[in-house]
């Protein structure tokens, strides 16, 4: 971890996206993909085709065809259609030998709106093929988010801090790291709070993504230490001004680059409702609890994102 300074507050940044394995993996998705590499690392794994959804920008889309071309197994990928030419994420995912299936509004919720309708497909495909959820929403996250509880928790000792003063606060996207790593914390017996903070949607949301978590997975979960900061509910990714601003200047005024749709929205969600960067008199609050920001990375979605920005002339 390393000791940044952010509009007068002390944030330690456990800096998972300078993590990157030989297949070009980085981030979080290292954590949320480590027990499927294991797994492909086997010598008789059976799988023949890793099989996934989401959108065409996804980081974790990218990082599944990474794998899928590094254990040499095929990766087909299920998505909305297309209405302009591969950029980004998708067209280095295209090069990574990705298979590209495309559906309709309507036949992509029907197939992957609902946990039945999700059932049913998996229920349709080869016994070789191996189902990860939109965002590696599945069990195969734990191993990797359990090893990143034992290091924050370390990393917390080692910096001389009380654990049960600390909270790590972690973006929120489909909730599986966040889950993952409340629930590592407290099979180790760790006073380490996870803060999270919903990127999509609210923290119903959030506890709802938990629950469909456990239910798909047959997952009975631990009383989990978390906090979830509620602000404002915005849309997804969608390019903001503001964001953009506080974009820049993490970049530039603290030395802190994060992504634009999840690390800014965090970082305005913190600087929104968290108490440490309400500047209080000392007289009318606590000592503040030392912030713990784990940096999950996602940069590389920053090119079509900018590209996105500067079309709607919100990047100045």
């Amino acid at each position: 971890m390393r000791l940044v300074r952010v509009r007068s507050v002390d944030v330690l940044v456990k800096c998972d996206h300078e993590r990157q394995l030989r297949c070009g993996v980085s981030g979080n998705k290292v954590r949320k993909f480590a027990g499927l590499q294991r797994k492909l690392a086997e010598q008789e794994h059976g799988v023949k085709s890793l099989v996934s959804f989401g959108g065409v920008q996804s980081n974790a889309m990218l990082a599944l065809a990474s794998i899928a071309a590094d254990a040499n197994v095929a990766f087909e990928y299920y998505t909305r259609t297309l209405y302009d030419e591969p950029a980004g994420n998708l067209a280095l995912a295209l090069e990574h030998g990705m298979k590209l299936y495309e559906l309709g509004k309507e036949a992509y919720a029907d197939t992957f709106n609902s946990a039945s309708a999700v059932a049913t497909f998996c229920n349709s495909l080869e016994r070789s093929d191996l189902f990860i959820f939109q965002g590696g929403a599945c069990k195969l996250a734990e191993p990797g988010c359990l090893e990143l509880a034992q290091e924050i928790h370390a990393d917390v000792l080692a910096a001389q801090l009380d654990p049960a003063n600390v909270d790590v606060a972690v973006c929120s996207g489909t909730g599986t790291l966040a889950f993952f790593l409340a629930q590592g914390l407290a099979a180790i017996g760790s006073a380490i709070r996870v803060l999270v903070i919903p990127v999509v949607g609210d923290e119903s949301t959030t506890r709802a993504q938990w629950q469909e978590l456990c239910t798909r997975e047959s997952i009975s979960p631990r009383d989990m230490n978390v906090h979830i900061l509620v602000d404002r509910k915005r849309p997804f990714a969608k390019p903001r001004r503001a964001l953009y601003g506080i974009w820049l200047e993490l970049r530039e005024h603290w030395g802190l680059p994060v992504d634009l749709v999840y690390g800014a929205r965090a970082f305005e969600i913190l600087f929104n409702v968290d108490g440490r960067f309400q500047q209080m008199p000392a007289s009318t609050s606590d000592a503040p609890r030392q912030l713990v920001y784990y940096h999950c990375g996602g940069m590389e979605g920053d090119v079509t994102q900018l590209e996105r920005y500067k079309s709607m002339g919100l990047d100045q």
